[in-house]
């Protein structure tokens, strides 16, 4: 295959490209629109780094027909269950197909948050008390959920994006909550509410990115306040303590290793408000990479270009031609 040679890249890097890239995006999942906003941008920026790159939708359609364009390495863009749960990269891996991001094992138990539960408290990842209840035992919730006190966040066991997730003050909010995540399968998470600061932290390698504090109306940062709401708030210059930052670093990457993660991601906490104790809640190995994302904007924070945080990426999934 050619190599081809693209100068002045925004990191002032000549960047060599011999490889072909398919960006997947779009998907069956209930973030299908989310994820065709990430992969586009991942295409037009590898191709304005002279990469060879197109786009593929895997919705309705099999893995056989993005073979036909002999790619070298699959970008993943897509969100939620089918992209990011490891089933789409079980099939990669049995095609002997280089991808980017987590495998198989990790994506699955980072898109199931009881199995996320579990890891973290196996390998001792301070993360809030919960409860998991299916929908054969809604009618004994209240007794199931005794010790944890309310407020509650209740959580599909298997969605990402805030989606089907819901704020419980009482019993009957309880209840309304668990009808709702319902909808979107037969588990929930019913977890202790945390109060403190919410805190996202990119991963990149082995290196965290700078953490970026959110802000936001509401109870909760909602699917609406991620990608709707102009009030939401993205916070750098959140005054940590030197100290207290090297713990959420350590806590997150703690996170990020306790379910076997890879190549890049984003750890979700929260920081107490009194003792400054980061809770992790979740781990999203296919962050999304918009305009509006927490990750791009963490790398950008450390001075990394969208462009070369596309290119590191697919350095890390084994493209080592495209960046170093």
């Amino acid at each position: 295959m050619a190599v081809a040679v693209k100068k002045d890249v925004k990191s002032s890097k000549d960047v060599a490209v011999s490889t072909r890239v398919a960006v997947l995006m779009g998907g069956d999942s209930s973030e299908r629109e989310v994820s065709f906003e990430s992969g586009r941008a991942v295409l037009e920026a590898l191709k304005g780094a002279g990469v060879d790159a197109f786009a593929f939708d895997p919705s309705g359609s099999g893995l056989g027909r993005m073979l036909r364009f002999d790619p070298t390495t699959a970008f993943l863009a897509l969100h939620g269950r089918g992209g990011e749960d490891g089933t789409l990269q079980r099939r990669l891996d049995a095609l002997g197909m280089r991808y980017t991001g987590s495998g198989p094992e990790a994506s699955a138990v980072a898109m199931d948050k009881e199995l996320t539960k579990k890891a973290f408290c196996r390998r001792g990842v301070p993360t809030p008390p919960y409860r998991v209840i299916r929908r054969e035992d809604q009618d004994r919730a209240e007794d199931l959920v005794a010790g944890l006190e309310y407020p509650l966040v209740v959580k599909p066991a298997c969605e990402g994006s805030s989606i089907g997730v819901s704020i419980a003050a009482s019993r009957f909010e309880l209840l309304e909550g668990l009808d709702k995540a319902f909808r979107f399968g037969k588990r929930a998470l019913v977890e202790k509410r945390i109060e403190g600061r919410e805190f996202c932290v990119g991963v990149l390698g082995r290196r965290t990115l700078p953490p970026v504090e959110v802000a936001y109306a509401g109870s909760y940062f909602s699917y609406k306040a991620k990608y709707d709401d102009p009030r939401t708030a993205y916070i750098f210059d959140h005054g940590l303590s030197h100290e207290t930052l090297r713990e959420v670093e350590r806590t997150s990457l703690a996170a990020f290793d306790a379910l076997g993660c890879r190549h890049y991601g984003r750890v979700d906490l929260i920081l107490t408000y009194g003792e400054l104790t980061p809770y992790v809640l979740e781990v999203n190995t296919l962050p999304g990479l918009t305009g509006h994302s927490l990750l791009p904007m963490a790398a950008r924070r450390a001075g990394i270009s969208f462009t070369d945080l596309c290119l590191q990426v697919l350095g890390l999934a084994g493209e080592e031609d495209v960046w170093w």
